[in-house]
Order: structure tokens, then sequence, then C-alpha cells
């Protein structure tokens, strides 16, 4: 009687096997896309953090500027931050696109000392509402 030599993988394995792998890369790709979109929220959060610093300095050093009365607002561009130099750079979000155009942030007077700062970033094609 002859030996039969079974050295390969019979089709049941290799369907098994590819499937394993199929999980595995769906599971990798997942985790790599959260990541990536945290890293974005992260960085649109320090943007907002960055703006909101950088018009407290310049309200504080033009405090012409700050509203007068409880309740009023006033805003003032990232653009106008960039010209008087509080900002550094211009501010872009993870596709590269400026968000200096139609952003902005608005001052509120809470009461006779306090005032609040409201950063309204809109980047590349959008428009303020």
């Amino acid at each position: 009687m002859k030996k039969i030599n079974k050295k390969g993988f019979s089709l049941v394995e290799l369907l098994a096997t590819i499937a394993i792998i199929g999980i595995l890369s769906i599971l990798a790709i997942s985790g790599v896309s959260r990541y990536v979109n945290g890293a974005q929220e992260e960085q649109n959060e320090q943007n907002r953090k960055t703006v909101s610093m950088a018009a407290e300095l310049y309200f504080q050093a033009n405090k012409d500027m700050l509203p007068k009365r409880i309740g009023e607002e006033k805003d003032v561009s990232l653009t106008q931050l960039r010209e008087s130099k509080f900002l550094k750079s211009d501010i872009k979000n993870d596709k590269g696109d400026s968000c200096m155009i139609n952003s902005f942030v608005r001052a509120y007077k809470l009461d006779k000392q306090e005032y609040s700062y409201t950063t309204h970033l809109y980047c590349g094609e959008e428009e303020p509402p």
C-alpha cells in the first residue's frame, strides 16, 4: 500500500485562516481610525483654546473693545488677532484649510468684572450660520 502525501492545507483550513485575518484587519483598521479621529478632535480643541487665549489677551490689551454693558457682546476676528500679533500663525484644520477668514471670538459681558469668551471656528468652505 502506498501512503498518500498530505503536505498541503485543505480548503476549509485556508478559508478559516482568511476569515481570521479579515477579522483582525477590520479590528486594526477601526482602532487606527478611532485614533486618527481622536487626534483630529484634539487638534481642533487645541486650536479653540489657542484662539480663545489670544482673544482674551487682545481684549485685555484693548479694554475699549470690551462690551460695556451686561449682556452686550463684541466680536474679534482671527484675522484681526493675527494682524495685532496675538496669534503667531494662521489657524488651520486637520485638512490644512485656513480657519482665518470667517472665524471669530465673541466676548460676552456676564457681570461687572466677568466676561465669557466663545470661539467660533469656520474652516475651509464653511460659512457661519
